[in-house]
């Protein structure tokens, strides 16, 4: 589709001493700025670094939220984190074109 774009989200899981945690699904979502409503994007596993990632087609060029929620378990507590009024772009071709003149 026209305009549309391929975004990465990542989020990185950590502990309040600035550790690293790994092996935990991590819940991705956004939604346009003006909108109430998140459309989930998907979940990820955080690796070794406690980096997870996703990707989602924005299809309309604009401004954008994303969400990533750990839901927590036995050994650490619920989180969210929130990425505001993002500026998505459409993705652009430029092709030039050189034709010499006649003689």
């Amino acid at each position: 589709m026209a305009g549309s774009r391929t975004v990465i989200v990542s989020a990185q899981l950590k502990d309040n001493g600035g550790g690293a945690i790994s092996n935990k699904t991590l819940s991705f979502a956004y939604k346009p700025s003006s909108s109430t409503t998140w459309t989930n994007i998907g979940t990820a596993t955080t690796d070794d670094s406690g980096m997870a990632s996703v990707n989602v087609t924005v299809t309309t060029p604009g401004t954008y939220d994303f969400q990533v929620s750990f839901a927590g378990d036995s050994d650490y507590e619920a989180s969210t984190a929130t990425a505001t009024n993002v500026k998505i772009k459409g993705c652009t071709v430029l092709t030039i074109s050189v034709t010499p003149a006649p003689c």
